[in-house]
């Protein structure tokens, strides 16, 4: 009685550099963005330019401004590197994300319906990823797991497991049955008028 839950608020509004995205045949979109607040380990990174280096995908490798993405020439033709992507952009059209399990990350993948590989950073998005692999809306890998082999199955299971899809899908569905703002702005409002504030802050 002391809370209402609404779910995540995403500005899918908010202005972002045009991205041109083309994937060909039966190619599948892998984005992967493992946040800007702590510096991406180059290993990892060079493990998904290993794993993920054939024309089955396109893949779209944000790698944070603290790295260059010139370390990682030559960069296969498959790929996109780039410190910074339009990231709403491209959960439009991804097949899976790759990414650190931060909530606004999580949020997006979510609200555009994408399954998850989280490779989490520290202890809170641990368990956040813990929880997207509960739910079945992805899987969590720990940091002994992030092999270029383990990256290849990871995203294999993903593409071909029905639950994956469905998980995000029940996701995605509480999170509209929530109400987001509108909720917000009527459960704010309530309490106003139960407490005679009549428009006061």
């Amino acid at each position: 009685d002391t809370y209402h839950y609404v779910g995540p608020a995403i500005n899918t509004n908010r202005q972002e550099d045009p991205i041109t995205i083309s994937k060909s045949g039966d190619q599948k979109l892998i984005y992967i963005a493992v946040g800007t607040v702590y510096e991406a380990k180059l290993q990892f990174l060079r493990n998904c330019l290993q794993a993920f280096s054939d024309d089955r995908y396109l893949v779209i490798l944000s790698v944070g401004q603290a790295i260059d993405p010139a370390v990682f020439e030559p960069i296969p033709p498959n790929f996109t590197v780039a410190q910074y992507v339009p990231q709403l952009s491209i959960l439009q059209q991804a097949d899976v994300f790759i990414t650190h399990g931060g909530m606004n990350s999580i949020a997006e993948s979510v609200t555009y319906g994408v399954p998850m590989i989280v490779v989490p950073n520290t202890l809170e998005q641990s368990i956040n990823a813990a929880r997207v692999e509960q739910l079945k809306a992805g899987l969590y890998l720990g940091p002994n797991q992030l092999s270029v082999e383990n990256l290849q199955k990871s995203v294999i299971r993903i593409l071909a497991d029905p639950f994956a899809s469905n998980g995000i899908q029940q996701v995605q569905n509480s999170f509209m049955e929530a109400g987001g703002v509108e909720r917000a702005a009527e459960a704010i409002q309530t309490f106003k008028e139960r407490h005679g504030l009549n428009g006061e802050a």
